[in-house]
């Protein structure tokens, strides 16, 4: 994954986000497990709008 700093804060963001407003119609297990493998992959922006 490739990633990119944000701002001044230092904080190192991934490229490619993953927007969750899809993920409330979805199951529990559901979710956890989207959202485990987004983590797996280098994924640490997170869209919950």
């Amino acid at each position: 994954m490739k990633y990119r700093k944000l701002g001044k804060t230092g904080l190192d963001v991934s490229i490619i986000g993953l927007g969750t407003e899809y993920l409330n119609r979805k199951s529990r297990k559901t979710v956890v497990s989207v959202v485990h493998e987004a983590i797996e992959k280098g994924i640490n922006y997170f869209d919950q709008e």
